[in-house]
């Protein structure tokens, strides 16, 4: 849901366009994944952070496993 645009979309209209993984040097909750993600339908752009590993969030998680990955 955009606030700006009142625009809502679901997951299936975004595609994964790059991946980036960030590590902590010591702690594992310093780990976390950046989404570069796009609707071309709707031509916005966006990103989608998540926890890396235990510390990962279910909902977020689900929604990138639904996303369609072109990379």
């Amino acid at each position: 849901m955009c606030n700006h645009t009142k625009l809502a979309l679901s997951e299936k209209e975004f595609k994964i366009d790059e991946i980036y993984r960030f590590e902590g040097e010591t702690d594992p909750g310093d780990e976390m994944i950046v989404y570069a993600i796009s609707s071309e339908l709707h031509s916005v752009k966006g990103i989608l952070v998540n926890a890396y590993g235990v510390y990962a969030d279910t909902n977020t998680s689900n929604i990138i496993k639904n996303l369609s990955k072109h990379l």
